[in-house]
């Protein structure tokens, strides 16, 4: 069976980092081979260092879209909600990309969309959502519930029984301790170590983690 062609939706950071990735989990393009980015103002220079091309804007791809399988590398849950929303209304194929050096346990359920990043780590009984990014080296522990349009940064970690809502977003090395929720749209800043549940829509930070206020 051939490789599966497949847009990255997101040239910034995050879409060149994802770029990368692919090329190195399936570096024979044996499972995905990537045909451009759709961006809204991308860096050109950018991308044809990378030998790849710009396939337009969300606009322009929706009306003839070389393929209609993409990958939704975008940061920012907010935007990645409307994008996602965008497409699936005209009937584009959203892929899951699990990196080769992650590890995924048993009773894994990883909603459509989502991409797990090199050495991130699903364990046990977890469940994510659509469109969850899990980036490098972060962790799902056992039984997790990790809400859609979640992110767990780079070595983010939610412990056993954690639950994330919709789009909350944990920070860079920020633990969440065993059974705390973690409401939608909250952010935990990079670092923190949150003992006590976060409501939704609220942003903590420090050791213990607190909310902030202005």
């Amino acid at each position: 069976m051939g490789s599966k062609m497949v847009a990255i939706v997101g040239a910034g950071g995050f879409g060149r980092e994802t770029f990368d990735m692919i090329r190195h989990s399936d570096p024979y393009q044996e499972q995905y081979k990537v045909v451009g980015f759709v961006d809204e103002d991308p860096d050109l220079g950018l991308l044809d260092q990378m030998k790849t091309e710009w396939l337009g804007t969300d606009a322009q791809y929706l009306s003839q879209p070389p393929t209609p399988n993409y990958i939704l590398a975008v940061g920012d849950p907010s935007l990645r909600q409307a994008i996602a929303t965008k497409f699936e209304r005209e009937g584009l194929r959203a892929v899951t990309f699990i990196h080769s050096t992650a590890i995924v346990g048993s009773n894994v359920t990883i909603g459509d969309g989502s991409i797990v990043s090199a050495h991130a780590m699903i364990l046990n009984g977890s469940t994510l959502g659509r469109f969850v990014n899990v980036d490098r080296g972060a962790a799902v522990g056992h039984d997790a519930r990790i809400g859609d349009f979640a992110t767990l940064h780079p070595r983010a970690v939610t412990s056993g029984g954690v639950s994330l809502g919709n789009r909350a977003s944990i920070g860079t090395c920020a633990c969440v301790l065993p059974r705390v929720s973690v409401g939608a749209d909250a952010i935990v800043g990079a670092g923190a170590v949150v003992t006590s549940d976060v409501s939704s829509s609220t942003t903590v930070a420090g050791v213990p983690a607190r909310p902030l206020h202005r």
